[in-house]
């Protein structure tokens, strides 16, 4: 299956968007637009700056001094200083 994206061209499912890494080819949420990908996987907004990718597909460049706790702090991972940035509310900045 294969995404076809206006202005963009046609892309293979789990291809990311050139434009924004926080952005996936996922036919079976939509064929013709960006789907969000994966929370919480590493970016880089337009300037370079590295942030964190939300839920929503966007590039959260505020990040935390240190890690959060993840899972009831049964892992840790740097995380979005906005606990909500990465759509898990159970992460805790440290």
């Amino acid at each position: 299956m294969s995404c076809e994206i206006a202005d963009a061209g046609s892309f293979n499912d789990g291809v990311a968007n050139p434009g924004n890494s926080c952005q996936v080819c996922n036919p079976s949420q939509s064929a013709t637009e960006w789907s969000p990908g994966a929370p919480c996987n590493l970016c880089h907004d337009a300037a370079g700056t590295e942030g964190i990718c939300s839920e929503l597909g966007i590039c959260c460049t505020i990040i935390c001094e240190g890690t959060c706790k993840v899972d009831g702090g049964q892992g840790t991972q740097q995380c979005g200083s906005n606990s909500d940035c990465c759509g898990i509310p159970e992460n805790i900045c440290t």
